[in-house]
């Protein structure tokens, strides 16, 4: 079996979104992923996909207040 990196699925994603908003509400969150908070909205109900940079920012503000990504 071969494993090909990529972007998680859309449920991890969006687990991985709500607990940095739950942390630090959506203006901070907003600010820290250079986006509106419609769009994380948009991309924690799943009707579009979070790009790959926003992604690892994501990952990056997870660690950064200390919240260990979902399982």
């Amino acid at each position: 079996m071969h494993f090909t990196p990529g972007m998680p699925d859309s449920e991890f994603t969006a687990r991985a979104l709500e607990r940095a908003l739950r942390a630090l509400g959506p203006e901070e969150l907003s600010a820290r992923l250079q986006s509106p908070p419609e769009l994380i909205q948009t991309w924690i109900n799943g009707h579009a996909t979070m790009p790959e940079r926003k992604f690892l920012r994501l990952v990056d503000v997870l660690d950064d207040i200390g919240d260990p990504p979902p399982s």
